[in-house]
């Protein structure tokens, strides 16, 4: 009795380790948040592609290691980064996101910018002087906009409320990220058409986080850890908004 409960503990131990290994050997996981501009899903292939993609594979082959890239909702992407589900996630750097996972490479920059209607267009910082800026609730401060006197706040929950309060006037401005802005134009009805050219604020870093839940083997973080500061190429919300409007005058 005791030596066929002996036997069977070794083999539930040596099963165990043969999953840890063969989960291992299939590379770290990695949340990877469904940005528009940074990442790309080819209907036909079904292939992902972007910038975003191609940083990463910059990670992989300095780092050399192999990623299973997991293309999920942004809160999808913060939960499982959160509980480890996921190794590492992608996002944008923040006291909040330190709180559940560790920055340990930069992958480029997202910057925020100011959206206004075409009708009362915001062009400099000088003129919220006064104004309702909407941002979303829990976001990070932005260092650019504490000079501003008698700037208002008004907090929603998700973008596509800040898309909608701006558009039947509730707010004067939105402040976001340049990508969200894309991600609007594709989900939430918002148009080049309506909006006047986003105003640029401040860069903030986008990161590839490591998850505080991770089992990964800390060599491999360390080594990433020292890779030097990546670059995202991307046209940025403002350059396709001027592209966009040379097209529609020609």
């Amino acid at each position: 009795m005791t030596r066929s409960f002996s036997f069977l503990l070794l083999t539930l131990m040596f099963l165990a380790l043969s999953f840890s290994s063969q989960a291992n050997s299939n590379g770290p996981v990695v949340a990877v948040p469904i940005i528009a501009q940074l990442v790309k899903k080819d209907e036909s292939s079904r292939q992902w592609s972007g910038p975003l993609i191609d940083v990463l594979k910059s990670v992989e082959q300095q780092a050399g290691v192999h990623f299973q890239l997991r293309f999920v909702p942004f809160k999808r992407a913060v939960v499982m980064t959160k509980e480890g589900e996921s190794d590492f996630g992608v996002f944008m750097e923040s006291p909040k996101r330190n709180k559940m996972a560790m920055p340990i490479v930069k992958l480029g920059d997202a910057i925020f910018v100011v959206v206004s209607l075409k009708d009362k267009p915001i062009t400099n910082l000088t003129e919220l002087d006064g104004k309702v800026l909407g941002r979303i609730r829990g976001g990070t401060d932005v260092k650019s906009l504490t000079a501003v006197p008698n700037l208002k706040y008004h907090y929603f929950n998700n973008h596509e409320d800040g898309v909608r309060l701006l558009k039947v006037g509730r707010i004067d401005a939105l402040l976001t990220a340049d990508f969200r802005v894309l991600d609007a134009i594709e989900k939430f009805g918002l148009s080049y058409d309506e909006i006047a050219r986003p105003l640029e604020v401040e860069p903030r870093g986008l990161w590839l986080y490591w998850s505080w839940e991770s089992k990964q083997d800390f060599n491999l973080v360390r080594t990433i850890k020292k890779l030097p500061a990546l670059s995202i190429s991307n046209m940025g919300t403002v350059n396709l908004y001027e592209k966009y409007q040379q097209k529609a005058k020609n």
